[in-house]
């Protein structure tokens, strides 16, 4: 509320100075004539016309978040400007000179140095601006409880401003120092926990209100400091009018609820509504980021199966793939001797996984011998030349197992979930006649199959191996749930029959169309990828691969199904429990989670994004300078150790300032296309209000110890 009106309180008395000086013995010549007629009818003409400039201009920001920094970095220069005036401007310095009245605040224009500004009054300035711009920052990080925070706030100002002055605790406190931090936190726990858009829009009409009353009115701003503090810090109380002003408050807000509901006619129809819901984290994720325009294209994700009826093959084979005798490198039916240890393993899980998510058959077949292959690497493992007997694993299977999910199970503490692993019994594993294997091999073997089904098909996907993981984790949670629901525990498709199970008898498990995985898994997730990939958007607005990778480290991807639904429920499915929503797990598909994905990184077009990437470079050219001109000032002028120290100990002041502008330009880097976590939210406003107010103690200090009141200066 002060900085634009603080502004054009410096310009007013520079001009009163000038006009002082260019007619020192005149009272009637023609400059003061002028100056006479700009300070009578230009000068008022001139601030109401910058208080509608303004209120338009921000009464048209329909942004929340946007809007919300507007209004909190209003109210947190007015409260800096006001609450520190009287520390900065000392009265008793005017007995040497006399008070310039007719602004918003006094100062002491002195006869003999007219000219001169105090180093105090241009740091409240400089306080103030800080305020603003840290105020801006808070608004922009918390927007639903700064809204509910300002909204109090001025309701409690609005108030005290109708009350008598020394209305409450016999006079030594003010209205609004008792009822505006209650008002402010109840206002912010409300917001936060409640959704309504219009107590931003309360809040940003009594904000301005009193925005465009201090800009336009003579005195509104000390008037409004009165209120705030309980007492006046100026010497202008006989040319103050409070109840023209509380009332000329009211008119102003009622100006700007006009103005802001023509520049957003949708007020209207959420007042007619009148209604507020408990906030969801899902339903109004997007509310405090409508002004996000990472881009989100239209896309038909709706499956298009391709693969449900494919065309005859080259042999007259059915599914277009050649017969099962089809192979890339080694003939199943004649294997080597160190990879037919483990291949009826292998292929007996390929079929029941293959058959169960719906993996196309060359690509189960050519994973079955890649991973037969990667067995018999493995083996080296087992050789005591290679490791010791002590560090040997179990089996190839172990070694190899350990390594492929050494990232999932990363992945799978990062997000604080178990890690997903089968549980098949190894008794039921291959065909009749094979080997029986131990159901820690037996186990392993399955999960090694589906996560390179899962890779085999997953083309551009491989590009974020997170998504991989997501994928392999819900496919063989479902998995696990359909062995445990639909087949009794402890059993293993093999075939295409259950064999063993307390369902008694044999049931036929699920069974989908060679294709179905990349109709409905891979080929959706793609079409994001790539829509996003090929826009002619800028990149500050488009999402890539990393920024899909991102999504795949926060815990809402795993509220999401990995498949999108088939709405012709095509899919040979006997068992209804088998897709049935886990529990907590909510049926919409991933690719809804994708489309909302949040950018990451964001890298926007600025000179500002150079000065944050070599910001330790700046700073320390910035500190040496200062201290090497303490240095050869205190060598040139002959300065005792002492004071040396003292102009010394500014550069602390140096120090804070840079690191709250590093600050600022970090919050500016991530607005507002980048969604943080919580705990990099709360990280950031400790530091910015604990660094701020660190600021202006280190500029009190400053300011008194080299103030008028000890008649030192730097």
């Amino acid at each position: 509320m002060t900085t634009t009106s603080s502004a054009s309180l410096l310009v007013q008395r520079a001009y009163e100075g000038w006009t002082a000086h260019s007619s020192p013995s005149s009272s009637s010549g023609p400059v003061h004539h002028l100056s006479s007629l700009v300070l009578s009818h230009a000068y008022p003409a001139l601030r109401i016309l910058l208080a509608i400039c303004l209120l338009w201009t921000i009464a048209g920001v329909h942004k929340r978040r946007l809007l919300t920094s507007y209004v909190v970095a209003l109210w947190s220069s007015f409260l800096t400007f006001g609450y520190l005036y009287p520390m900065f401007f000392h009265p008793s310095s005017s007995s040497n000179g006399h008070i310039a009245s007719g602004g918003d605040a006094d100062v002491v224009i002195h006869h003999a140095e007219r000219k001169d500004v105090e180093p105090s009054h241009v740091a409240l300035f400089v306080l103030a601006a800080t305020s603003a711009s840290v105020g801006a920052a808070l608004g922009s990080l918390l927007p639903r409880p700064m809204a509910g925070m300002t909204l109090g706030a001025g309701g409690a100002l609005l108030a005290g401003a109708f009350l008598p002055f020394g209305f409450v605790a016999g006079g030594e406190l003010s209205a609004f120092s008792v009822g505006g931090p209650a008002l402010a936190i109840l206002g912010g726990m409300f917001t936060t926990w409640f959704y309504n858009p219009l107590f931003l829009a309360l809040s940003a009409i009594i904000t301005l209100g009193g925005f465009v009353l201090a800009i336009a009115t003579p005195h509104a701003l000390t008037f409004l400091a009165t209120v705030a503090l309980g007492y006046n810090p100026t010497t202008t109380s006989g040319q103050m009018d409070s109840h023209f002003l509380s009332l000329a408050w009211l008119v102003s807000c009622a100006v700007s609820a006009a103005v802001v509901i023509y520049r957003d006619p949708a007020l209207l129809s959420r007042l007619g509504s009148g209604s507020y819901s408990q906030l969801d984290a899902h339903e109004h994720a997007d509310d405090d980021n409508d002004d996000d325009m990472t881009l989100k294209p239209a896309i038909d994700l709706r499956p298009k199966p391709v693969y449900a009826a494919p065309p005859p093959g080259a042999n007259g084979t059915p599914n277009g793939a050649g017969d099962a005798s089809t192979f890339d490198m080694f003939d199943p039916a004649d294997l080597p001797p160190r990879l037919s240890e483990y291949a009826n393993m292998v292929y007996s899980a390929c079929e029941d996984l293959g058959n169960f998510f719906g993996f196309q058959d060359s690509s189960v077949r050519n994973q079955a011998e890649h991973l037969l292959i990667l067995l018999s690497n493995n083996r080296r493992y087992m050789n005591s030349h290679i490791l010791p007997p002590a560090l040997q694993p179990p089996s190839p299977i172990h070694a190899l197992h350990a390594k492929v999910f050494s990232n999932y199970m990363k992945w799978c503490r990062y997000q604080n979930v178990p890690p997903n692993f089968s549980r098949a019994s190894g008794a039921n594993m291959g065909t009749p006649g094979s080997m029986a294997a131990p159901p820690s091999v037996a186990s392993r073997v399955v999960d090694l199959v589906l996560f390179f089904c899962t890779w085999g098909e997953a083309c551009n996907i491989r590009h974020m191996p997170e998504c991989l993981w997501f994928l392999y984790h819900k496919m063989m949670e479902e998995y696990g749930a359909s062995t445990t629901a639909g087949y009794g525990a402890g059993t293993m498709a093999v075939g295409g029959d259950v064999v063993g199970g307390g369902q008694g008898g044999q049931q036929q498990p699920r069974s989908l169309y060679a294709g179905h995985f990349l109709d409905y898994v891979v080929t959706p997730i793609y079409k994001i990828v790539s829509t996003n990939m090929k826009s002619n958007a800028d990149h500050v607005n488009k999402r890539n691969y990393d920024d899909f990778n991102e999504f795949f480290w926060s815990r809402e991807c795993l509220m999401y199904s990995y498949s999108v639904g088939d709405d012709n429920d095509d899919m040979d499915i006997e068992n209804d429990a088998v897709t049935a929503p886990l529990p907590g797990e909510v049926r919409k598909p991933i690719t809804t989670g994708m489309m909302n994905a949040p950018k990451t990184f964001l890298e926007k077009r600025s000179w500002l994004r150079g000065i944050m990437a070599m910001n330790r470079i700046i700073e320390w050219h910035l500190v040496t300078f200062y201290l090497l001109s303490v240095l050869a000032f205190s060598h040139d002028l002959v300065w005792g150790w002492v004071y040396t120290l003292q102009v010394a100990s500014g550069v602390f002041w140096l120090f804070n300032s840079l690191a709250i502008c590093w600050g600022l330009l970090e919050v500016w880097a991530s607005y507002p296309g980048i969604h943080l976590t919580g705990t990099a939210v709360f990280g950031s406003v400790f530091v910015l209000v604990a660094r701020f107010l660190i600021l202006v103690y280190q500029t009190l200090y400053l300011m008194w110890t080299f103030g008028p009141a000890t008649g030192s200066y730097l």
